[in-house]
């Protein structure tokens, strides 16, 4: 957000009835709710508070049961600070401006790349946060809806069930409940709208719509002449017409305001309805009963009232309308509140109810509070220094603060942050942080805090999707909704939907914010949450509103027809008015308008319409003596439960329910159908800013300090006022430096932001809406402190021109200012159009100031009216940017709207510039560092096998790798092995050895070379066998010298062989090296090999022979033979005649002559025959006998 710009106020003369100047310490960035010339970053709802925090995300805090925390749970209390969450439909690079809740639903203005929508979340009863679910609670947000036509959202409000946007071309488009007419529409047709089925009030006839103020069940709208029209729920007056009716459907005048004085403010809360006027003043009109409309009695009004003086007679700069009680910021930079006080909302240390404004408890600290945001029963105000400050009831941590009641401003318990803006509702409280985000703590039992428990939450949750992508300008908390617009105009919801007041087409309760299903270009600038009911102030000064609308509160002319979807109302008063500001009771809604006046719709029972009567208002109708023409004009405006309250150029006014003093007339059991007069504030000190709530009142004074008044319900009146009161409490200040620039209200407690962007809130604490932490009521302001991420609230700029004059306040002072837009018609750019005055130059965006374009965001062209989210790959870190930068090598950036690039993990690299993605390395690399432009390769003996790694691993034993860049290892082959891991080469086996295996570890696998074989290689994967004719019987042979040749005698007739064969007995082999037993020799004859493996063959020895080959002996001569000499192939016998008996006889010498009388007849006779008788032989050696002779006898 800018730096807010400090000034002196103007000097110049000025007639009774021009806009008082403020002080140029008002002048700091604040906001006031439901106006196009201010984006509300704190919101009140029902029991829940969200705040858009200075990143542009949401927080939210306090009861959450269906979903108004938006952080996408449905718990029972959040009691500090929870994150809202965006849905699964949100676009990316959202940014939240505005944020307004409902009683338990949220919405919120966001843009994108392609403009502004709506989104909701929380209950969808009634539709009011729905998008496309029915039945059942939207508890984060959805998509961003943008369902108004060629219009843009640019201003939001919430009632109780409901919630309606100002179009940028003048109409205003409400959804959800519309059981009064409270969406424009009539409720016998439609009693519900979804925002996607929204409701178009047509304003032209008003002259287009400025500002919103959403009640329970009523709307209101302030147009471009300054004066209101309201419709919706009429049963106390609310639409301030002057009569009471059940409803009316249809916008119309509320009744002047007097003097002329025209509405520049406007704040509706339950059924009561408030307008800031031009000369400072407040007038408030419908519900009455607790002194909510601020004029000293308790009257219902059903014209406007003017709020009793302020504390110290200071101007109000700012009003706020909870649902019984109202709240003003004070030209003194203190607050005063007025109303219902059970629970402390009106911040006075008691809990007396004050029907006239009493000053909310001086806040420890020097900031001051900068603007005020009401709901049910609690209160809060953005602090200047970006805190938020909640009081009254906090059971479910709507005070943020943990405590559950606190009848004084308290910090926020919520992570340290400035706060831009703080919106009080029911029990709840919401603010928007200095970073656009959004924060909400309180009841949660509707998940309108956003939280992911049901449970109260007091110490405060952001709500989801807002920040620097979607910053929140403007928060709006109803009774169990919230609801918010960011900076493109976009309106998101949450918390309880079930009359469609989420605006989302559903009437589910939703914890996460759902987009408002605005018209297609529809911008919001503010939005007005009733009790079942929102209504938005767009940027064309029209309103939407949906929700419930049975009691007309949608202002589009429907009695009792509800809807989920934003519908326009009907016009919002006469001449094309156009409104300025919104403020929503909890059946009624009214609308400040371009020309100071005040029209009012829906419930009017209580008379907060304004009208004069306790009819219902269907349709924008004009409080009385707020009408377009009347010498009173509102400045601003704010709605209760029941009754409204107006700051004027006559002073504060509030009308409607005024039975606890509420309307600060002096009266506490009146209700009042026309504006009142709020009772004094003290010789010159005047009411800047007032705020509505439940059933008290409080207003910011000229002199800083606060006053409240109405029902003094556990602390809602401030430290000041310890009982209720139906004129301004005394007055009380904010411990703090800075100032109050805007206060608000619902319920029964109160809350104002301060310039120096703290938020301090006090009263009713039951459900944490407070924002300190606890649930303990408070009377006293406390400082709304620690928003999650240690984020401040968003801050709004409220003096574009820095001229010392609020813009709500400009618009009605310039007389050249056709269009009433705040800006001298010579200087306005845009100078036929309400919704656009300046052409911003690059490095800047907006409609009618130029803020310098957010980190994650750049302007890059003159004239844009949202900055431009950096795109995915680019980002941008600081403010005021023309062009995004395009992320570094080593970095990237896959969402849009990014202040920083994101280092490349480790195992990622990013190669190029402008890089939306980063690349896993990939296999065979890694990267251990981060923001790296490249991966490195796997070193050798290392390996990367997957993708994205942060690291090589070394190969294993038996593995290795010889080259880098791999993602694998090789394993050691054959005949290799390796025996440590990381080895970039194997080692061979030696000689001597080989393997068989892959893979092995160690030498020991290398296996000997067996007998037989030899290696004679290194690394070899087999053996070589010993050749034919050689042997080796040992193992590990490492050469062939191992191999020996075969031995004479032997042979070798196979390869590998470790032994030997012999030649065979009867061969012999006298050579080496033998390869075949064809090698063995036959022996020849006469020789002979008598066993294996002989060398030579042997000679038969003397006296044998051998006439054969192949022999293994020799034979014997025999007997009567004889061999003579070796080597004999044959015997020789013995002559005859001899003998020998000798069978290995060597020579013939061995041959025995035959003695006489003996014979040897052949050669070779073994032994001598006798010769036979008859014969003789008387010789020896003689072969034969001889006969006897004749006449012998042998």
């Amino acid at each position: 957000m800018p730096a807010s710009v400090q000034v002196e106020v103007l000097d110049e003369p000025h007639e009774s009835a021009e806009v008082i100047p403020v002080p140029a310490a008002l002048n700091a960035p604040g906001f006031h709710e439901g106006t196009v010339f201010s984006e509300a970053t704190l919101t009140a709802g029902g029991h829940h508070t969200c705040a858009i925090l200075d990143n542009m995300s949401i927080s939210c805090w306090g009861y959450d049961d269906e979903g108004q925390l938006g952080n996408g749970l449905e718990t029972s209390f959040q009691y500090v600070p929870d994150t809202v969450l965006w849905g699964i439909n949100a676009s990316a690079g959202l940014t939240a401006t505005s944020i307004s809740a409902g009683f338990s639903h949220t919405c919120v203005l966001a843009f994108d790349t392609y403009g502004s929508g709506v989104s909701c979340w929380g209950s969808t009863t009634q539709q009011q946060a729905s998008s496309s679910w029915w039945g059942s609670n939207t508890e984060e947000p959805s998509y961003l809806s943008s369902n108004f036509g060629f219009a843009s959202p640019v201003a939001l409000d919430s009632g109780y069930d409901h919630s309606c946007v100002i179009l940028n071309d003048g109409n205003v488009s409400c959804w959800g409940a519309n059981n009064k007419g409270q969406v424009g529409t009539s409720p016998t047709q439609n009693p519900s709208l979804g925002p996607q089925y929204s409701n178009f009030v047509d304003m032209s006839s008003f002259g287009h719509a400025k500002a919103l103020g959403l009640g329970g069940d009523h709307s209101c709208a302030i147009v471009v002449n300054g004066s209101v029209a309201c419709w919706g729920n009429n049963s106390v007056g609310q639409l301030g017409r002057g009569y009471t009716n059940a409803y009316d459907d249809t916008p119309w005048y509320v009744q002047p305001f007097g003097q002329n004085r025209k509405a520049i403010a406007i704040d509706a809360g339950g059924n009561t309805t408030c307008a800031l006027l031009d000369d400072a003043s407040v007038s408030c009109w419908g519900a009455g009963g607790h002194g909510q409309l601020g004029n000293n009695n308790t009257a219902n009004s059903n014209t406007p009232q003017e709020v009793s003086s302020f504390p110290g007679n200071e101007d109000a700069v700012s009003v706020a309308v909870g649902w019984r009680h109202g709240c003003v910021l004070l030209s003194d930079q203190n607050m005063s509140c007025w109303g219902n006080n059970a629970f402390s909302q009106l911040g006075n240390n008691n809990t007396s109810n004050s029907t006239t404004p009493v000053l909310v408890q001086p806040m420890n600290g020097t900031a001051k509070p900068v603007a005020l945001t009401l709901n049910n029963l609690h209160t809060c105000a953005l602090l200047d220094d970006g805190n938020a400050a909640c009081w009254g009831l906090g059971y479910f941590g709507a005070l943020g603060t943990g405590d559950p009641e606190s009848s004084t401003p308290v910090p926020v318990d919520v992570v340290s942050s400035p706060v831009t803006d703080v919106d009080a509702g029911v029990w709840h409280t919401c603010g928007v942080l200095e970073n656009g985000s959004i924060a909400c703590w309180g009841d949660n039992s509707y998940l309108q805090v956003g939280s992911t428990a049901l449970a109260a939450d007091a110490t405060g949750t952001f709500i989801q999707g807002y920040g620097a992508n979607r910053p929140a300008s403007v928060v709006r908390a109803g009774a169990f909704h919230t609801c918010a617009v960011d900076t493109s105009g976009d309106v998101q919801c949450w918390g309880t939907g079930g009359e469609g007041q989420l605006g989302n087409g559903g009437t589910s309760d939703s914890r996460l914010p759902v987009n408002v299903s605005l018209p297609s270009g529809a911008k919001a600038l503010d939005v007005a949450l009733g009790l079942d009911h929102t209504c938005a102030l767009l940027t064309n000064g029209s309103v939407m509103c949906w929700g419930d609308g049975s009691n007309g509160q949608l202002g589009a002319g429907w009695a009792t027809t509800s809807s989920t979807t934003p519908v326009y109302t009907s016009t919002l008063g006469s001449s094309a008015r156009t409104g300025v500001a919104i403020a929503s009771g909890a059946g009624h809604v009214c609308v400040l308008l371009d020309d100071g006046s005040v029209v009012c719709w829906g419930y009017n029972g209580w008379g907060g319409v304004g009208t004069g009567s306790f009819t219902n208002m269907v349709v924008p109708t004009y409080v009385q003596s707020l009408s377009s023409g009347s010498s009173r004009t509102a400045t601003s405006i704010d709605a209760g439960y029941g009754h409204t309250c107006a700051i004027t150029n006559a002073g504060p006014l509030c009308w409607g329910k005024g039975d606890a003093g509420q309307l600060g007339d002096g009266q506490n059991q009146y209700n009042r159908a026309t504006p009142q007069t709020v009772g004094s504030f003290g010789t010159g000190v005047s009411a800047v800013n007032i705020t509505a709530g439940w059933g008290h009142t409080c207003a910011s004074l000229s002199n800083g300090n606060l006053s409240c008044w109405g029902s003094e319900e556990l602390g809602a009146l401030g430290p000041t006022t310890p009982s209720s009161t139906s004129i301004p409490g005394p007055q009380f200040n904010l411990s703090t430096n800075g100032t109050v620039v805007k206060i608000s209200t619902l319920n029964a407690h109160t809350c104002v932001l301060t310039s120096v962007n703290d938020s301090w809130c006090w009263g009713l604490n039951h459900a944490g809406q407070l924002g300190d932490g606890v649930s303990t009521d408070r009377s006293v302001p406390t400082l709304v402190a620690g928003y999650p991420g240690n984020r401040d609230l968003a801050l709004p700029e409220r003096d574009w021109d820095g001229n010392g004059v609020l813009n709500e306040q400009q618009a009605v002072l310039e007389a050249n200012d056709g269009d009433g837009d705040g800006w001298d018609d010579d200087d306005d750019d845009f100078n036929t159009t309400l919704y656009r005055s300046i052409s911003c130059p690059t490095g800047k965006y907006g409609a009618y100031g130029c803020a310098d374009a957010h980190p994650g965001t750049y302007v890059p062209n003159v004239g844009m009216l949202f900055p431009t989210p950096a795109t995915r790959g680019n980002y941008v870190s600081g403010f005021g940017a023309t062009a995004q930068t395009p992320c570094n090598m080593g970095t990237y950036q896959p969402l849009t709207g990014q202040i920083t690039c994101i280092p490349a993990d480790p195992g990622y690299f990013v190669a190029n510039n402008g890089s939306y993605y980063q690349y896993d390395c990939y296999y065979g690399t890694y990267q251990p560092k981060s923001g790296q432009s490249s991966c490195l390769d796997a070193d050798p003996g290392h390996y990367v096998a997957g993708y994205g790694m942060t690291t090589q691993t070394p190969c294993n034993y038996g593995t290795y790798q010889a080259n880098s860049g791999r993602s694998y290892c090789d394993d050691a082959p054959p005949g290799y092995y390796v025996d440590t891991t990381g080895a970039n080469a194997s080692t061979p086996c030696p000689a001597g050895t080989y393997g068989t295996q892959y893979g092995a570890t160690s030498v020991a696998m290398c296996s000997l070379a067996f007998p037989g074989s030899y290696v004679d290689t290194p690394g070899s994967s087999s053996v070589t066998f010993c050749p034919k004719g050689t042997y080796n019987p040992l193992s590990g042979a490492n050469s062939s010298s191992w191999c020996l040749d075969a031995e004479p005698g032997h042979y070798v007739d196979q390869q590998g062989q470790y032994n030997q064969k012999m030649c065979p007995p009867g061969t012999y082999n006298p050579s080496s090296g033998s390869t075949s037993n064809s090698d063995c020799l036959i022996t020849s004859p006469g020789h002979y090999s008598p066993a294996a493996g002989q060398v030579d063959q042997t000679p038969c020895e003397e006296g044998t022979y051998q006439p054969n080959t192949n022999s293994t002996s020799c034979i014997d001569a025999g007997e009567g033979w004889y061999a003579n000499g070796t080597g004999n192939t044959a015997a020789i016998p013995c002559p005859s005649g001899t003998y020998n008996p000798n069978p290995t006889s060597a020579n013939e010498a061995d041959c025995i002559t035959v003695e006489p009388g003996y014979y040897a007849p052949m050669m070779g006779n073994s032994e001598p025959v006798p010769c036979s008788p008859g014969t003789y032989q008387p010789l020896a050696g003689q072969s034969n006998c001889f006969a006897a002779d004749l006449g012998y006898v042998v």
